[in-house]
């Protein structure tokens, strides 16, 4: 089995997904993370009931996303974590981290669906689920920065393409996602903007990283 093909497919099929649900938002608008945050019950419920079209369709793909990228590091942190103790702890944590980040993501998509059947079927919605969700959400990305900042002592640096996926996963992507909910709020759209921005071309880079040799070479 050509685990580095495999890693390099995965990777861009992440990427597409990623990219495809940011064309959804910017044609409709509507966008999964509006509902990641807090806010009252009645603008919560109306939105859901407004945005359920978008969202299903988000969702959709997000699911798929999720299967992907979690498969994606399974491969990648076993093909990475090497024979020494040390690199195979990394490896195994940085893993275990992204799958509580995938399992999070699960759990936010399926709960704001469950609270969109609530709000379209004009159940009731508590502020608590609303509060919890944005903590969960927070937390989900927290596990992914650990989990990207650990692989990147794995990743190899032998190219200028590979340096760039290293160094960035290592020293950019934990502040600016720190960011996103630290800085002042009128700076969390730029904030999520450059996450996204690192979250897809992250992908891309190593999809095309791992297409330039295989395991036989």
């Amino acid at each position: 089995m050509d685990n580095k093909k495999i890693i390099s497919r995965l990777s861009l099929v992440a990427g597409l997904c990623v990219l495809t649900m940011f064309v959804i938002g910017i044609t409709t608008k509507v966008t999964q993370e509006k509902f990641e945050i807090s806010q009252s019950v009645v603008n919560y419920t109306n939105g859901l009931i407004e945005a359920q079209t978008p969202l299903r369709l988000t969702f959709t793909v997000d699911i798929v996303f999720i299967c992907v990228f979690i498969t994606t590091f399974v491969f990648l942190t076993q093909h990475l974590r090497g024979r020494d103790s040390v690199t195979k702890a990394v490896g195994d944590v940085s893993l275990g981290a992204m799958l509580i980040c995938g399992f999070l993501d699960f759990h936010e998509d399926l709960h704001i669906l469950t609270m969109m059947h609530s709000a379209v079927n004009n159940l009731p919605i508590e502020q608590n689920e609303i509060s919890m969700q944005m903590m969960f959400s927070m937390i989900k990305f927290c596990a992914s920065y650990l989990s990207l900042f650990l692989l990147a002592f794995l990743l190899p640096n032998r190219t200028l393409t590979e340096k760039l996926l290293k160094y960035s996963t290592m020293f950019f992507q934990i502040p600016i996602g720190a960011l996103v909910y630290t800085a002042p709020e009128n700076l969390h759209l730029l904030f999520n903007l450059i996450r996204f921005v690192f979250m897809a071309s992250g992908f891309f880079l190593l999809a095309y990283n791992f297409s330039q040799t295989t395991d036989e070479q």
